[in-house]
């Protein structure tokens, strides 16, 4: 049994389709989903695809509190020893649980496990690792990440959730809070992998582009950019043990 969970604001189309693709491509699992005050009529299309899955946990929030509380509110929730982080506008694929898992058996010290993306333009897009590797993708196998992963599709250690505790509330509604804690599970001693046979759709920030303009988004952004290198410099992270 894995949790799986996943922060909603609105977006109940997007969310459907990410529900729906969950139901279709894994077994063994329970969705943790974080209503953060969403309109009734987005509310009411994730609610009916919900109650088709059987094991379902649903919290709901009066108001949007953002990315960042809404998710450890659903690690708060969780027992599992794996947990995935999933954004609502992304996509399950075939094997994409035991994708993830595998690469966890390579040894002990393997804390965060994550997937290639598509469409988003991240670094883990797979046609920027094509070029960037060398490498026909997808493929088997797994590469080691010294630096961060996005939380858009990350499957996490219970052991690490136990060292390192909850994302930082110190990047408000979101933008940044993976990276430092990415930066957190180094410190602990655990290691990043990505694995290579997995590739997600990811729409890339829905809910924020009807939350905020390009450029308020991007004010965000680079004031997370600040805080982090802030919170690198002090150097004493900020470890929630649970």
């Amino acid at each position: 049994m894995i949790d799986i969970i996943i922060p909603i604001w609105n977006e109940g189309a997007n969310t459907v389709k990410c529900l729906k693709s969950i139901k279709k491509h894994t077994k063994d699992y329970r969705l943790i989903l974080i209503d953060n005050g969403s309109r009734p009529d987005e509310w009411r299309q994730v609610e009916k695809e919900a109650h088709r899955h059987s094991n379902v946990f649903v919290i709901h929030n009066d108001e949007n509190l953002g990315f960042v509380k809404a998710t450890n509110q659903g690690i708060a929730t969780s027992t599992a020893e794996k947990i995935i982080l999933m954004n609502n506008d992304t996509e399950a694929v075939a094997g994409w649980v035991d994708g993830m898992l595998q690469v966890f058996s390579v040894h002990d010290r393997i804390g965060v496990v994550a997937p290639m993306c598509s469409i988003a333009d991240s670094w883990q897009n797979i046609e920027k690792l094509k070029e960037a590797w060398g490498e026909e993708l997808p493929c088997e196998g797994y590469r080691k990440v010294d630096g961060m992963v996005a939380f858009f599709c990350t499957m996490i250690d219970r052991e690490v959730i136990r060292k390192v505790g909850y994302l930082s509330e110190d990047f408000g509604i979101g933008l940044g809070d993976d990276d430092w804690y990415c930066h957190l599970v180094h410190q602990a001693g655990f290691e990043i992998y990505l694995t290579k046979n997995v590739v997600i759709p990811h729409h890339h920030r829905t809910s924020f582009k009807k939350l905020y303009t390009p450029e308020k988004l991007r004010e965000v952004q680079t004031n997370n950019i600040l805080k982090f290198k802030s919170k690198v410099a002090e150097g004493t992270g900020d470890f929630q043990i649970i």
